[in-house]
């Protein structure tokens, strides 16, 4: 019996083992260049084969660059472990030769107030249409990176294939493989230590329980896919930035979901935003019938209209959507590593949802080429009808005065100018007669300084600016009464998630919605603004700066990141005619490092604080300098306990 037992076990491992080693089509009889290295030749495992980790992707990536010249790799930011981000600019030759030009093309359709429509029609019949496709924002929804690489071969290496040949000349296919590097290593790591020598498809398997922390998030914990207005983090900066030299028709966001799940695509859930426009609506059903039919032909399953809304414009789908794109999001079920067992009895392999997410992705970019003019012509008209819808809104403008902290305003119009949204400022006081503030609503004559910012409706970004700026966005009125029956019943709401984040009072900053354009000589910035700093002549006995503002609790972290020893005090204190309310900060000179004045002076710059310089102790009210209430700041320590 036990002889039995050991042949049935060894023959279920080679059996196993077999399972995972056989070849498998991800797109059946296609040919592919053997000139071009495959993923195996480069990092030692076949797509799917196992889970390719952030280095093992920069090596492939730099080889497909070495052999094709079909493809560019573009590193644009780095995470805060210092790993490289990179996208892959993948396109016909005679594409590749002009980046430079479809790029400044792409940024004339997107203003069209500095264009004629004769030249806009010109770029419409020659420019390709731009697919952004975008992978792994969370680090453990981690079929997506693999389908990129696979999607990125595919495309180069196909051949004698129609398909591949139109999205090469017909457009210009951007894939950025791996979002969150940081996040998906870390789950990589934990997973290969998880794993016995073949996987376990049982879900109680301690692979597919993933600890704390989580690959979910970046290296700060922090939820990328929420941050695409916010734009906190430095991967997210990166891709505004590069997002704005493109200005992509279609962009989609490919995440991972529950693994008793199928498939998601477009169209979305209810809640729509009120700023999507109802071309925005009909390109949406389009692109999902499209993958309706690929799927078809596979016979995947998948759901539309169900679960994933496009209401809060945070999302990788979201925020794109109101540049102009057609933003989707596209959700695959996940194995949670190599293989699981459903709920159905299946078993969900890692290699199907690269398969899935390579097929979405393929037509995706088939149709835009299918499209490329129609797509081309509704960015246009997108972008020229905001403009006009801009100028017909009951709101003209948002007006942003410095108020008590000008740090805030000046952040908050830097915020803006990062989404590519048009700032002005004020070059001289003004009156506007028709001012509405946010807090009490009444309709007023306000008076504003110099320096105020004004940001007009009237622009290509309007439909953004309108979603970011506005105090309340409304929802479909047919959601909100199923969410209140729901409620009646005890039930959950059907909102995927945010549902408010109105930037003038998350910034807490004074701000009015204008219903006149306001007459003042107001310039385009192209800078982001900060307030200026001002700090005194070299001090004998120390520097003083006033608290109360948001600049100078950032100020205060920097002096001791830099280890400048900082007091302040827990009264007020007057000095030189003028007084330093509780928790000002005092830098005395003794015990500072020798270049102390000179930090000073980098902190005001940066920073846009004042800084009072200190030759004389004595104080004409308050605590004097060498009170028991002015106190040592003991630099934080931070300690995370978890289990």
């Amino acid at each position: 019996m036990l002889h039995r037992h050991r042949v049935l076990f060894f023959t279920l491992i080679i059996l196993s083992s077999a399972l995972f080693a056989q070849p498998f089509e991800f797109f059946p009889g296609a040919k592919y260049d053997p000139k071009i290295p495959t993923l195996k030749s480069s990092v030692g495992h076949d797509h799917a084969e196992r889970i390719t980790m952030h280095h093992e992707t920069e090596n492939y990536l730099f080889a497909l660059d070495q052999a094709s010249p079909l493809l560019q790799v573009v590193r644009y930011a780095e995470t805060w472990e210092g790993r490289a981000l990179y996208y892959l600019i993948v396109a016909s030759e005679a594409n590749q030769a002009r980046v430079a030009e479809i790029k400044a093309g792409m940024q004339k359709l997107a203003d069209p107030r500095k264009i004629s429509a004769s030249e806009a029609e010109a770029l419409i019949k020659a420019l390709p249409a731009i697919t952004w496709l975008t992978y792994g924002v969370h680090g453990n929804e981690i079929s997506s990176t693999d389908a990129a690489l696979l999607l990125a071969y595919h495309l180069v290496a196909a051949q004698n294939d129609s398909l591949t040949q139109k999205i090469l000349n017909n457009s210009v296919v951007i894939i950025d493989p791996m979002e969150n590097p940081d996040g998906r290593d870390r789950y990589v790591t934990f997973l290969r230590q998880m794993q016995a020598r073949w996987p376990d498809p049982d879900p109680n398997a301690a692979e597919h329980n993933e600890l704390w922390p989580s690959g979910r998030s970046n290296h700060y914990m922090f939820d990328m896919n929420r941050d695409w207005f916010a734009n906190t983090q430095p991967e997210t900066r990166g891709r505004t930035r590069i997002y704005l030299e493109w200005f992509p028709q279609v962009f989609v966001d490919l995440h991972e979901m529950g693994f008793n799940q199928t498939y998601y695509f477009a169209p979305p859930a209810l809640p729509y935003n009120p700023n999507m426009t109802a071309a925005q609506h009909e390109w949406l059903s389009r692109y999902g019938q499209n993958n309706a039919k690929w799927f078809d032909r596979f016979r995947f399953d998948y759901f539309t209209r169900e679960v994933y809304d496009s209401f809060y414009p945070g999302y990788g789908e979201g925020w794109p959507i109101f540049q102009g794109a057609i933003g989707m999001t596209y959700e695959q079920a996940g194995a949670d590593g190599l293989v699981i067992r459903r709920e159905d009895k299946t078993l969900l392999r890692y290699r199907d949802g690269v398969q899935h997410h390579f097929i979405s992705s393929l037509s995706t970019a088939e149709m835009t080429a299918s499209n490329r003019e129609a797509m081309l012509r509704y960015f246009y008209e997108y972008r020229r009808s905001a403009i006009e819808e801009g100028a017909r809104e009951l709101v003209k403008e948002y007006i942003i005065p410095p108020g008590n902290d000008p740090s805030r305003a000046a952040r908050l119009a830097a915020l803006l100018m990062q989404q590519g949204l048009e700032v002005k400022r004020a070059e001289a006081a003004f009156t506007n007669t028709q001012a509405r503030d946010y807090i009490e609503r009444k309709l007023q004559t306000k008076n504003f300084p110099a320096g105020t910012f004004i940001v007009p409706l009237a622009q290509p970004g309007k439909r953004l600016l309108k979603t970011l700026m506005d105090r309340h966005t409304d929802m479909n009125p047919e959601f909100i009464k199923e969410q209140t029956l729901r409620a009646e019943k005890r039930q959950g709401d059907e909102i995927y998630d945010v549902t408010g984040w109105s930037l003038p009072l998350l910034h807490d900053v004074e701000c009015y919605a204008a219903e006149l354009v306001s007459n003042v000589r107001a310039r385009v910035l192209t800078e982001s603004p900060k307030p200026q700093g001002l700090v005194g002549e070299q001090a004998h006995l120390g520097y003083l700066i006033a608290w109360g503002k948001n600049n100078v609790a950032a100020a205060l972290a920097d002096l001791l990141r830099q280890g400048v020893r900082v007091h302040t005090t827990d009264k007020e204190i007057a000095q030189q005619g003028s007084v330093y309310p509780r928790g000002s900060l005092l830098i005395k000179v003794k015990d500072n490092p020798d270049d102390l004045h000179e930090r000073m002076k980098k902190l005001s710059s940066d920073y846009g604080v004042e800084v009072t310089s200190v030759n004389n102790s004595w104080v004409t009210g308050g605590v004097n300098f060498g009170s028991a209430h002015v106190q040592y700041v003991e630099p934080p320590r931070l300690a995370m306990a978890f289990t």
